[in-house]
């Protein structure tokens, strides 16, 4: 009819349905994001109201066991950042009142030390000096401005509050909404499909948030006993400034801090200087045979 192709117009139809999905899947993502954090929180929850809803007398609701597990969760969060924010202020304030004297010691100069050495030395001291007085008075002077960016990130937390009621729901309801997604797909052999289909995803969610739990237990556990055992100072300090600085601040291979505290500009780049270094070494027999460098 009308010298149109049914197949071709079969699949310009489909591609077309196609097109418009991934259209509104892009206009929704950020809704999106806020489901799959929530279904993600909810998997994080699972297990402990699992747990409190077979420790608890049915009720014909996990209601109960809901409410507690939440209580639970907040209370480990809010004594983890009261703790923390305690530390990280505590090691931030001994370290203010130290630096001054530590700068003072570190300028002596050392009779076991060249005068060159003692010279470079008194130089780098002075420019690390001048570059805490400078940093210190930026934070003030930056106080006004984050405040404000900080008001700017209010409307952001709305996400805070509507991702765990949402987690909520979908602990709450999860069963019946999988009963009621079953219900709707016709014929036997395809609701068993769909049923092995959501078992799958069920089992691959759970794991996943289970492995990075675990990852994130042995991460904190391992940083904490290399710290423990090096007697390193300010570590709670370190790590939350090194997670701001990693998250707004400048990139590892920035070379601002080094050029005002030594006078020091880069010659060559990356690169360049590794293989320079390497070829020194290597020169020099300082580098192993039996691991010899190679480039390509």
């Amino acid at each position: 009819m009308l010298g149109i192709d049914r197949s071709a117009a079969r699949y310009t139809w489909t591609a077309a349905a196609v097109l418009l999905l991934i259209y509104l899947v892009y206009m929704i993502r950020s809704t999106l994001f806020v489901f799959a954090l929530a279904l993600l929180f909810a998997y994080l929850l699972s297990p402990l109201v699992d747990m409190l809803d077979r420790a608890i007398p049915r009720q014909g609701t996990r209601t109960l066991a809901l409410t507690l597990a939440y209580l639970i969760f907040l209370s480990v969060v809010a004594f983890v950042a009261f703790h923390v924010v305690t530390e990280v202020v505590a090691q931030a304030g001994n370290l203010t009142k130290k630096m001054p004297e530590m700068l003072t010691k570190w300028e002596e100069p050392s009779p076991r030390l060249p005068a060159s050495v003692n010279q470079m030395k008194a130089q780098v001291i002075y420019n690390l000096r001048g570059e805490w007085a400078n940093r210190t008075d930026q934070m003030v002077k930056s106080l006004p401005a984050a405040g404000l960016k900080f008001l700017s990130v209010i409307g952001h937390v709305i996400y805070v509050i509507i991702i765990p009621v949402l987690a909520f729901f979908l602990l709450k309801d999860g069963p019946a909404i999988r009963r009621q997604l079953l219900e709707l797909t016709e014929g036997a052999a395809m609701r068993a499909v769909v049923d092995s289909v959501m078992e799958d995803i069920h089992f691959l969610l759970a794991q996943y948030m289970r492995a990075l739990v675990l990852l994130a237990l042995a991460t904190f556990a391992a940083y904490s006993l290399f710290f423990t055992v090096v007697h390193v100072p300010y570590g709670v300090l370190l790590c939350i400034w090194r997670i701001v600085w990693w998250q707004f601040g400048k990139p590892a291979d920035d070379v601002g801090i080094p050029r005002k505290a030594f006078g020091w500009t880069p010659k060559v780049d990356l690169d360049e200087g590794l293989r320079r270094s390497i070829d020194w070494f290597t020169r020099r027999d300082l580098v192993p045979a039996a691991r010899p460098w190679a480039w390509p």
